[in-house]
């Protein structure tokens, strides 16, 4: 698990966290490039849809 999980104290943020975490353990999918922020995971999507596709982030967001 991520430090950001074991710092976290907000209930919904500790959740979120702990999908993109299962998202690594159950599947193939990494980290992207860009950072964890909605809007350069959008951008990624636009300009490379494979990559947003490998992409734990994505599929935490979509969750959200």
């Amino acid at each position: 698990m991520c430090p950001e999980l074991m710092a976290s104290t907000d209930p919904l943020s500790v959740g979120f966290i702990l999908y993109h975490e299962l998202i690594h353990m159950v599947s193939f999918v990494g980290d992207a490039d860009v950072g964890y922020d909605r809007d350069s995971l959008v951008n990624l999507a636009i300009n490379n849809a494979e990559a947003a596709r490998l992409s734990a982030n994505n599929y935490m967001l979509y969750a959200a």
